[in-house]
């Protein structure tokens, strides 16, 4: 985490905060110092809640520049197979080509390797060439057009993140400059340059609201979704085995009980 630029300004307000008004008194009335002006209290306080505010916005603006960094990096990945798979697929291709014109004499015996990879072919250009809307999962889709959609959803939520953190960084300028102007209004025992700073200080907030109702939301995978993903076709959950004996099971016949043997 960063070093709080206002740091040592704080530390002056604090120190005139509790030092300054009993001087103050002294040489008016010479009766201590508990009985100063209020608002210099009040200032003091105004730097603590802006120094706060500081450092929660600096957190999120942190945040959220980490997420967009990792969403980016996780876009590059996708793009990067999107890439491969486009030239795996052109390959394909290519040795389709290849494998009709040689099997276009009906004559020519096909020989066993060379059929296997034109089977293996037909299948990667089916799992290449599968709708992003039929992908079991689409955060791990096998299609290329799956990947592309996905690749730019990840971009968009990068971009989305990185303009929610600027949004926080200017914010947080906004409450540090504010606490300047803080010290500066007890230093000089100026009220107006207070005024100035809660000023600044609202208009922080405007921006810090306005980056929290812009920030991105990711929905997460539904758990049900997830497993019915990794389900293999006619595989049984644990516990399905148990359950279908129990449903088969012949019940006695109607007066065949033991009763009816005694009689």
């Amino acid at each position: 985490m960063h070093d709080d630029p206002t740091e040592h300004v704080q530390e002056e307000i604090h120190h005139h905060a509790t030092h300054g008004e009993e001087h103050d008194e002294k040489g008016h009335g010479g009766h201590g110092g508990h009985h100063g002006p209020g608002w210099i209290t009040a200032a003091a306080l105004t730097a603590a809640l802006l120094a706060a505010l500081a450092a929660i916005t600096a957190s999120l603006a942190n945040s959220h520049l980490t997420n967009s960094t990792l969403k980016r990096i996780s876009a590059l990945d996708r793009w990067n197979q999107f890439q491969a798979k486009q030239i795996k697929s052109s390959e394909a291709d290519t040795r389709l080509m290849q494998y009709n014109a040689f099997t276009a004499d009906a004559a020519v015996k096909v020989p066993a390797p060379l059929a296997k990879q034109h089977d293996d072919d037909l299948k990667k250009k089916k799992e290449y060439n599968q709708p992003a809307d039929d992908e079991k999962n689409p955060e791990d889709p096998k299609g290329v057009e799956g990947l592309s959609k996905l690749a730019g959803r990840l971009d968009d939520l990068s971009k989305e993140h990185l303009e929610t953190h600027e949004t926080f960084e200017l914010s947080e300028t906004l409450f540090h400059i504010s606490i300047a102007v803080v010290a500066i209004a007890v230093v000089a025992k100026r009220k107006e340059f207070w005024y100035m700073s809660m000023v600044g200080g609202v208009v922080g907030l405007f921006f810090f609201a306005r980056a929290m109702s812009h920030a991105p939301v990711e929905k997460p995978e539904k758990p049900e979704a997830a497993a019915a993903s990794s389900e293999k076709p006619g595989e049984k959950r644990p516990g399905e085995e148990n359950k279908a004996p129990d449903e088969h099971k012949e019940k006695p016949a109607e007066g065949t009980g033991p009763a009816e043997h005694a009689g």
